[in-house]
């Protein structure tokens, strides 16, 4: 009996091999980025007269002492930083400061608790983070950075297991395992959000509870996926729709009761610093992509605009289609094909109706419209890549924000109808009658 536990474990990772290797490549090459990419490639370095804390006369002076006053530096992304500076104040027991203490946070605590770890090894070890003053080459990067790379393994595994519930051959679910890996590379090792990769891996876990009738593991998943990032709250009513109607509020419940707990103790603390980071949003158009729906955000103050309320847009756009599925579901028809599809178009609308936006928010939309064109064949994989990997490099330039913001979304919506389901091959799964004997161990396969 005790090794029952153990043998399952061992089993899930068997079976998790795929992504679970391919997020440690994923770790490795970031990480050979982060440190090498600039006197490898680069051939670059910093001078005194480039860091922020030496005024002019000052990096002359050590400039002249030292002749090649210059270091090598590391890439490091910026917003991982004040994530783990949020973090650092629940290691010291300031829970109710997380929002005060530092105004760039406007997530739910989540993933401050996954990063508790590092901070703590941080603090055991002495290193040093580019936080509050910036560093050429922060020694707590040695840690924090290979520890949140890895984390892509909770988004990779959760595809994976949804890939395998939907029927994916294995041969192509690791084809789609490296391709979703190319995607949210960006992600975690340009920008620093593995918040995002945790949110949608335990939203991919959610729907799989779903499908197999767990409505209690449904509604504690989707609680911590929004209590890590709160855009997993568009694919709640494809997760509502899937579930049964006698258990729709029992997991309505569970899902909203995970992060409003979190909330509470820095809401009760300090309110107005909780409302300002949670539902105002404060964004900054000048140095992100303004859309032409910035003329709708109201002004929080010089260059700084308030996000939230033209998310409101995104979240109807998601009800309705929670409906749309819903109805299907009542009416009998088989829906489990067209999940990644309506989860894409969810967060497609979250693209479509965002005043100030970023590279990143391009990943959720596409991580589902790449499994999507995975359950139909290699050449709708193929366009969905294709169309997916210009979007990410088109999002890293500036242009108008109408041919920014057009070109975008289009190409997202593209994607989304590239892996729309025509037809349904007989004998493709359902979501009835399909329950496990046994965990994440699918009943049917499709190769």
């Amino acid at each position: 009996m005790c090794l029952d536990p153990l043998l399952s474990f061992t089993t899930s990772v068997r079976r998790r091999k795929w992504p679970l290797a391919v997020a440690v490549v994923v770790a490795v090459t970031g990480m050979a980025y982060s440190l090498l990419w600039p006197p490898v490639v680069r051939h670059d370095v910093v001078r005194y007269s480039s860091h922020p804390l030496f005024h002019t006369a000052l990096s002359r002076h050590l400039e002249s002492i030292h002749p090649v006053a210059h270091y090598w530096y590391w890439i490091t992304p910026g917003d991982i930083w004040g994530t783990l500076r949020a973090s650092q104040t629940i290691g010291w027991g300031y829970l109710g400061g997380i929002y005060a203490a530092h105004g760039a946070f406007l997530l739910p605590p989540g993933m401050l608790l996954i990063l508790l770890p590092v901070d703590k090894a941080i603090a055991v070890f002495h290193l040093h983070p580019s936080y509050p003053f910036p560093l050429f080459r922060p020694s707590a990067w040695v840690v924090l950075g290979p520890y949140e790379m890895l984390l892509s393994a909770v988004a990779l595994c959760g595809i994976d297991a949804l890939s395998e519930r939907l029927g994916i051959s294995s041969k192509r679910r690791v084809l789609l395992c490296v391709v979703e890996a190319a995607a949210l590379w960006q992600v975690v090792v340009i920008w620093g959000h593995p918040e995002d990769l945790v949110a949608l891996g335990l939203g991919c876990y959610a729907i799989v509870a779903a499908m197999d009738g767990r409505p209690v593991a449904t509604g504690w998943l989707m609680g911590a996926a929004l209590a890590v990032q709160p855009f997993t709250v568009l694919i709640l009513p494809v997760v509502l729709a899937v579930t049964a109607a006698k258990k729709m509020p029992s997991v309505l419940v569970r899902a909203l009761s995970v992060p409003a707990v979190l909330v509470a103790i820095p809401a009760i603390s300090d309110f107005h610093a909780t409302w300002r980071a949670l539902v105002v949003q404060p964004t900054y158009p000048r140095t992100d992509h303004p859309t032409p729906w910035l003329f709708l955000a109201p002004r929080l103050g010089n260059h700084v605009v308030s996000g939230g309320p033209t998310r409101i847009f995104a979240v109807i756009a998601a009800m309705v289609i929670g409906l749309v599925l819903f109805r299907m579901v009542h009416r009998g028809k088989k829906i489990d094909r067209i999940l990644p599809v309506a989860c894409a178009l969810s967060f497609t609308g979250w693209c479509l109706f965002e005043s100030v936006m970023t590279p990143y928010y391009l990943w959720p939309a596409l991580a589902f419209a790449l499994l999507a064109a995975a359950c139909l064949g290699r050449i709708r994989l193929a366009l969905v890549l294709g169309v997916g990997m210009f979007a990410t490099v088109f999002a890293f330039h500036y242009y108008s924000p109408w041919l920014w913001w057009g070109t975008i979304t289009g190409s997202l919506l593209l994607a989304c109808a590239a892996g729309m389901p025509f037809y349904t091959k007989p004998g493709s799964p359902g979501i009835e009658g399909t329950q496990r004997t046994t965990p994440e161990l699918p009943v049917v396969t499709v190769s």
